[in-house]
């Protein structure tokens, strides 16, 4: 999960770098969105298998 939260907010850093701008507080609510999803995913196989 770490890793994906480093490698969105390094896409992030760069794409900023590179000139675009985005709206911070849409990003942030993106990022803990997808967040949610692949830790209820990950929950839901670890159940799924036992």
């Amino acid at each position: 999960m770490w890793g994906l939260l480093l490698g969105f907010v390094g896409v992030l850093l760069i794409l900023t770098a590179l000139g675009y701008r985005f709206d911070m507080q849409i990003v942030l609510i993106i990022g803990l969105g997808v967040a949610g999803v692949v830790l209820l995913a990950g929950s839901l196989t670890r159940a799924l298998r036992q």
